[in-house]
């Protein structure tokens, strides 16, 4: 039962696994799941496009952050996660689409949400030192880092 190569973790782990009830879905729940995901990484490659475009940095770890209104964009998420599932269901393809094209954009507003409340001011790029220059402005003093963050 117990070996070297096993920890007593895994072992407890492989224990509850083999408890647990299985979780059987529908072939409509795997192909909801599969929309979902490919949801989340195009809003992935268009949160990461967006970044690329800033005139600051973000910080690291910006993913984990979490806001207040956040909660409010995903309370909306999640209602339209099943407004579309429900249109699915019912055969309304046309509106289906629209929703999850407004689902896509609601969940991109929320990435976008932990984005700019994540900006290091400390961290400008490359176009925004050089309009500092050619306007005379010191983007290394601490006020200029402050104003930024009160904007």
């Amino acid at each position: 039962m117990f070996s070297p190569s096993i920890s007593i973790t895994d072992i407890v782990k492989e224990i509850k696994n083999k408890n647990a009830e299985p979780n059987y879905k529908t072939m409509e729940e795997k192909e909801m799941d599969k929309e979902m995901e490919k949801l989340k990484d195009e809003v992935k490659l268009m949160t990461i496009e967006n970044i690329k475009k800033l005139s600051f940095g973000v910080k690291p770890g910006w993913e984990n952050d979490h806001y207040p209104e956040c909660d409010d964009v995903q309370i909306i998420i999640d209602k339209a996660i099943e407004s579309y599932r429900l249109l699915k269901k019912a055969g309304k393809y046309k509106d289906a689409k629209q929703v999850f094209a407004q689902l896509k954009d609601t969940m991109y507003a929320k990435e976008h949400i932990k984005i700019v409340m994540n900006m290091d001011f400390q961290q400008p790029n490359e176009k925004m030192q050089k309009m500092a220059a050619e306007h005379g402005v010191d983007i290394r003093d601490p006020t200029f880092a402050h104003d930024f963050r009160k904007i």
